[in-house]
């Protein structure tokens, strides 16, 4: 097959393919990479050229950096890189498997051991004595002696001389699946190195930035920095490459939300503007003309709201009140921890809302919660005329058929409920304002179809234009207020954060009397003293214990079963004097409500639970938590746990249970062990350190990713490569900035200097659908 002309090859990159198909293929065939070999790289997601040439090193061996054997004890259980002469090979036999064991020496005269259980008698054979070779992955220490397990990178110095002081060499991730057809990290790295040859032949490295952003930001020119980060010249140039990319990354993701901002404000038809001034005028102190039911309810309070809270309550309120002609709904986020008082800063909102004539949505993950807050606002509410109704599941047909009634005539002005309230059954007469709270137990779709619930929402507009092919979703008559609430944002959301789409409030202070909540980590090797310490509180002071269990599986069956084999386990043993209670996913609503309402009234001194309790659940007495095998948590899920003791006025303590693999020990683990036992820990540690919802929200972020910002998954990579929001937040700004500037003086991107940013971001975004506005 002849090679395409380039302007074929700029034709097919802006039909969405973004290299010819046999170029891959005929590169391999080039390198002699067997039918298997290639088979396994196709199925691993590398089938086409820009699949091998952006795909980046994960880190890099610097020779500068390399660690002398004689003082790899102070780096135990971290990443190292290291260098050494094979002084012996051997195979040692053994019971149930046998392993390799090759001894490294370096010139400080320090000795390693690397560790092979894969194919032992053929490593033994690999490695022959007086070869060098360069190593990487995590050191441990077993019986005394150093070690790496399972090395992930290996590499035989032929020419030892040619990796010389300052030298760096990219490593790049290889699946267990490639690595088992055979692939190798110099023959992978040869094969990269070679990708980036071909793509710079064919053309694929023409620039996609405009010049004047290019030179404002003084950027070597992408072709050279695409080189560089596979075959750096040192440091500071890896570095300057790395930025370069990193910009390039962000800045059509924040092209992407900047079009979408523009054009959905555009969209909106009307949106609601409420007038404040009433409510505006009682946070300042000052008479008004009339009293609403919002200024009746903040006089009746019997606390006064902390300045972080009248402070949220005055931006949110700014925001329903549209100034300065704004034309679009509010999308805000009300951050604050577990008792912080979001809820009442949530019903002074909606209490303006009904008294400009709308109805108000509250969303809660659980029925539990749902229940918790319906209670919490009918008795706040109940010598007011403002009626709320809950709607949760297993609700009778003709008590199901009211409430729908009285939602649907106008009657209910605060609908409470789970995601019951966005079933096709549920009308509003008049939707105006919603609010979600945890919202990171929603999906992003189902945020969004109670938001289209709103009054003459009966369909959905298409918008299409020359530059894009994809459908809004517009209401007819006016978009809702949206109101996000949560202890602990959520990575999707944090990211949109940083990106300027979403407007955030942020309550810091606590309540007064509230204590803050001691954290502590321990392994499983000390549950008799942490069960020592909980009796001692339960004896002592009356107090009550939370026994938490993970899901072990994506399984309700084997979450129930887990929770009840420590509930019979803890009933029969370590806790047979007291009264022990049970709850989880697969209980039936009305038992579920039945053993929370028996521990909130003291009939239970431990409760063994599940994550059905992580939000919802406001018992004071209860003064410890104990979260067992705490790493199968996410960082957000061990917040708001731990969110759940700590609400009365005693000292409140939560106790973080640890897998024994993950403790320090004289065990033999593998590199790849190593490191995630070192990274769980990490992260309970980050727990353990500090109680900020938003700290906890990066860390969580830069571990699990920050989900698709414009599109349905709540977790996961965005398609980013090389870059991280967590810590690139100077790019991320700058990128912010970029991209506004651009679109409103080139709405289009038809001027002849963004021609090339056009064609890149059709062929990223052509065919993606935004629900961005959801939040």
């Amino acid at each position: 097959m002849a090679e395409p002309k380039k302007e074929e090859l700029r034709k097919m990159q802006n039909d969405g393919i973004a290299n010819p198909p046999s170029s891959i293929s005929r590169l391999l065939s080039s390198l002699r990479i067997q039918p298997k070999k290639a088979e396994a790289l196709a199925s691993a997601g590398f089938e086409t050229l820009e699949d091998l040439i952006f795909n980046f090193p994960g880190r890099y061996l610097d020779a500068r950096q390399l660690v002398p054997l004689k003082e790899l004890r102070k780096h135990l259980r971290q990443p190292v890189s290291v260098r050494g002469k094979v002084i012996s090979s051997r195979l040692i036999p053994g019971w149930n498997k046998s392993r390799a064991v090759i001894i490294l020496q370096d010139d400080s005269g320090g000795a390693l051991q690397l560790v092979y259980f894969d194919f032992p008698e053929w490593r033994t054979k690999q490695f022959r004595k007086d070869d060098e070779y360069l190593a990487a992955g995590y050191a441990s220490e077993f019986r005394g002696v150093l070690q790496i397990v399972q090395p992930p990178f290996i590499e035989h110095l032929v020419n030892p001389e040619e990796f010389v002081h300052g030298q760096m060499l990219p490593l790049y991730f290889l699946s267990p699946k490639l690595r088992k057809a055979g692939i190798r990290d110099k023959q992978f790295r040869d094969l990269i190195h070679a990708a980036v040859d071909e793509g710079e032949k064919l053309g694929l490295f023409h620039e996609i930035l405009n010049e004047e952003i290019s030179l404002r930001s003084h950027f070597m020119p992408r072709a050279e920095a695409i080189r560089e980060v596979h075959q750096p010249k040192s440091p500071e140039w890896l570095e300057l490459a790395r930025r370069r990319l990193k910009y390039e990354e962000i800045f059509f993701l924040q092209l992407r939300l900047a079009i979408e901002r523009k054009r959905m404000r555009m969209a909106v038809k009307s949106v609601v503007k409420y007038d404040v001034s009433q409510i505006i005028a009682k946070l300042d102190g000052r008479e008004s003309l009339g009293s609403g039911i919002a200024e009746q309810v903040l006089s009746l309070l019997p606390y006064s709201l902390t300045s972080d809270q009248v402070k949220s309550t005055r931006e949110i309120l700014n925001d329903m009140s549209k100034p300065d002609g704004r034309n679009y709904p509010m999308n805000r986020l009300l951050q604050g921890d577990v008792g912080s008082g979001k809820t009442i800063v949530a019903l002074l909102a909606m209490l303006v809302a009904i008294e400009n004539g709308y109805q108000c949505a509250f969303m809660a993950p659980t029925e539990v919660l749902a229940a918790q807050h319906y209670d919490t606002l009918t008795r706040i509410l109940k010598d007011t005329y403002v009626k709320t109704s809950l709607l949760i599941g297993g609700q009778g047909k003709h008590e199901r058929k009211s409430i729908l009634d009285s939602i649907a005539t106008g009657e209910t002005h605060i609908a409470v409920g789970t995601h019951a309230l966005f079933q096709k059954s549920v009308k509003f007469h008049r939707l105006g304002f919603v609010v979600t709270d945890e919202q990171h137990r929603f999906g992003v779709a189902q945020r969004k179809a109670l938001i289209d619930k709103s009054a003459d929402t009966a369909s959905v507009e298409e918008f299409e234009s020359d530059m894009f092919r994809l459908k809004i979703h517009t209401p007819r008559a006016f978009s809702p207020d949206v109101l996000l609430m949560t202890a602990t944002p959520i990575p999707r959301t944090l990211a949109l954060t940083m990106y300027g789409d979403i407007d955030v409030s942020t309550i810091r202070e606590l309540p007064k009397g509230r204590k803050p909540i001691k954290t502590m980590l321990f392994f499983e090797r000390d549950h008799p003293k942490i069960y020592e310490a909980a009796i001692r509180r339960i004896e002592k002071f009356g107090e009550q214990v939370f026994m938490v269990y993970p899901l072990r599986e994506k399984s309700q069956k084997i979450d129930s079963e887990a929770a009840e084999k420590a509930f019979e386990q803890l009933k029969a043993h370590e806790f047979k004097k007291f009264r022990v209670g049970l709850v989880h996913g697969k209980m039936p609503s009305n038992e579920k409500q039945e053993a929370m309402r028996r521990f909130r009234d003291k009939e239970f001194d431990v409760l063994v639970a599940t994550t059905v309790i992580e939000v919802g659940v406001d018992v004071p007495n209860a003064t410890v938590m104990i979260i067992e095998h705490a790493e199968r948590f996410g960082l957000a899920q061990l917040h708001q746990l731990r969110g759940r003791v700590g609400r009365g006025s005693a000292d409140s303590a939560c106790v973080l249970v640890a897998s024994e693999k993950l403790a320090p020990g004289d065990t033999m683990l593998t590199s790849d062990e190593l490191e995630q036992s070192s990274l769980a820990l990490e992260r309970l540690k980050i727990l353990v350190e500090t109680s900020d919802g938003f700290e906890i929200a990066k860390a969580d972020m830069m571990q699990r990713g920050t989900g698709e910002v414009l599109g349905l998954k709540q977790s996961g990579k965005v398609s980013l490569k090389i870059a991280n929001l967590s810590t690139d937040t100077d790019i991320v700004e700058q990128t912010l900035r970029d991209a506004d500037a651009l679109v409103e003086a080139d709405p289009q991107l038809r001027t002849p200097p963004n021609r090339a940013t056009r064609e890149e971001f059709l062929r990223l975004y052509r065919d993606a659908e935004s629900y961005l506005h959801v939040g």
